[in-house]
């Protein structure tokens, strides 16, 4: 009887490993579809807001969610699809501008509102900085200045940790080489360089 209680504990506890294992890349990659929506509500003299009532509103489909800020007058729309936006607060006597933006994939945008006396608005266009266009070919390139790679944690000198702060890359969940993947691209496909210098293993072109 000992011996049959010991194998179904272990089984149960396998189980569990299973599932926390097969839910932990789903959780994970829901969150690199989606874009927040953050920021502070003031009023005209400086002073933060709590309890303002702040809405987005989905431009391309409608749908609108609404909070309240906190104490700090902070508010946040999490896991937003990328598009655009209006966003607006309220408070007793007091009412802000719409501010228009666009959310980008894996972008935390942020919207600071300002309120102001009932009877009086307007409109603001919030634009999000977006990579030019590149004709001769479709490499996406990200730069990391000094001071980023001196005050970003990297465990062990890995500079796929750095990578790792990038929109669209993740840890790669599908085996093989390299401990990350760029928007579906392996790693092996990913180039490193370090004042101009290429950082990749020659034999496996991979960064060790």
């Amino acid at each position: 009887m000992i011996l049959r209680h010991s194998v179904h504990r272990n089984l149960l506890a396998a189980m569990t490993f299973a599932a926390v294992s097969l839910m932990a890349p789903m959780a994970f990659s829901q969150t690199t579809t989606t874009a927040d929506a953050v920021g502070v509500v003031k009023d005209t003299s400086g002073a933060i807001v709590p309890a303002a009532a702040v809405t987005i509103k989905s431009i391309d489909s409608g749908e609108t969610r609404s909070e309240k800020t906190n104490n700090q007058g902070q508010y946040r729309f999490p896991l937003l699809k990328p598009g655009h936006y209006a966003i607006s607060a309220a408070a007793k006597g007091l009412k802000s501008n719409i501010s228009n933006v666009e959310l980008l994939v894996g972008q935390e945008q942020t919207v600071n509102i300002t309120l102001n006396p009932e009877g009086t608005s307007q409109v603001i266009e919030v634009s999000a900085e977006t990579a030019l266009l590149q004709a001769e070919n479709a490499n996406l390139e990200t730069s990391f200045d000094m001071k980023q790679v001196q005050d970003l944690p990297m465990p062990g000198g890995d500079l796929t940790t750095l990578a790792m702060t990038v929109p669209g890359v993740r840890v790669n969940v599908t085996g093989g080489s390299s401990n990350m993947n760029a928007n579906g691209i392996p790693g092996a496909s990913i180039l490193f360089t370090l004042d101009g210098m290429d950082q990749n293993d020659p034999a496996n072109n991979i960064n060790n």
